[in-house]
C-alpha cells in the first residue's frame, strides 16, 4: 500500500510539471502571435503614411503646374516666392511658398502647424479620402521651398530649384512618413512656361508611435 501511494504522488508531480510546460508554451505562442500582429499592423500603417506622402508630392506637382502659360504669378515661378531668404507666404494665393535660407525651412516648422504647410487638394482641387477604417488619419501636407543649388560662378548665376517636402499620416496620426523631391523651376516670368520636372527623390524619415 505504501508503494502504491508513492507511485501516485510521483505521477501527480510529473503531470503538474507537464501542465506547467504546456502552459508556458501556450503563453509564449500567444505572445509571439501578438507581436507578429502588432508588427504587421505597424507595417501596414507605415505603408498608408508612405502612400499618402507620395500622393502629396503628386498634388504639389499639380499645384506648381497650375496657371496660365503667360502669367507671371503662377505658383511654380520664381516671382511667386518671397524676396527674402528664410521667409514664407503664410496666406493668400501664394501660401506655402518659401524661399530657403541657410537652414532648410521644412526642418524648422512643426509639421502639424496650420501654416505654412499646405493640405492636400488646397490648390489642385483634388480629394483625398481619410479618417475612416484603414485610411489615413488626416490628409497629407506639403511645403514648397525655392532653393539655390551649387555655388554661383563669376559668369553665371547659381542654379535654382524647387524643393517639395511632404508628410503623410497613417491610420494613426502619430505614424508619419516624410518624402522630399527636387524639381526644376520656370527660369523667368517672360519665358515660355514649362511645368516642373522631378529630378530627385528621397525619404527623409518616418516616426512610429511610441
Amino acid at each position: 500500500m505504501m508503494r502504491r501511494h508513492r507511485q501516485s504522488g510521483a505521477s501527480l508531480l510529473i503531470a503538474l510539471i507537464m501542465l506547467i510546460v504546456v502552459m508556458l508554451l501556450g503563453v509564449t505562442a500567444a505572445r509571439m502571435s501578438l507581436m507578429n500582429e502588432k508588427s504587421s499592423r505597424s507595417d501596414r500603417d507605415r505603408q498608408i503614411a508612405f502612400e499618402a506622402a507620395e500622393a502629396a508630392l503628386r498634388d504639389a506637382e499639380l499645384d506648381l503646374s497650375a496657371g496660365s502659360a503667360h502669367s507671371a504669378n503662377v505658383r511654380g515661378q520664381m516671382d511667386a516666392f518671397p524676396a527674402l531668404p528664410g521667409r514664407c507666404h503664410e496666406s493668400g494665393p501664394f501660401a506655402g511658398l518659401c524661399r530657403a535660407g541657410n537652414t532648410p525651412l521644412w526642418a524648422s516648422f512643426n509639421m502639424l502647424a496650420p501654416t505654412p504647410w499646405i493640405d492636400y487638394g488646397r490648390y489642385s482641387a483634388q480629394h483625398f479620402p481619410y479618417g475612416a477604417a484603414s485610411l489615413a488619419a488626416r490628409p497629407p501636407r506639403y511645403l514648397i521651398e525655392l532653393i539655390t543649388v551649387g555655388k554661383s560662378a563669376a559668369s553665371a548665376s547659381a542654379v535654382q530649384r524647387l524643393r517639395v517636402t511632404a508628410v503623410g499620416f497613417g491610420s494613426r496620426e502619430s505614424t508619419q512618413v516624410v518624402l522630399q523631391s527636387i524639381y526644376t523651376i520656370h527660369a523667368a516670368p517672360d519665358s515660355p512656361y514649362k511645368p516642373p520636372v522631378r529630378i530627385s527623390w528621397r525619404e527623409i524619415g518616418n516616426w512610429q508611435e511610441i
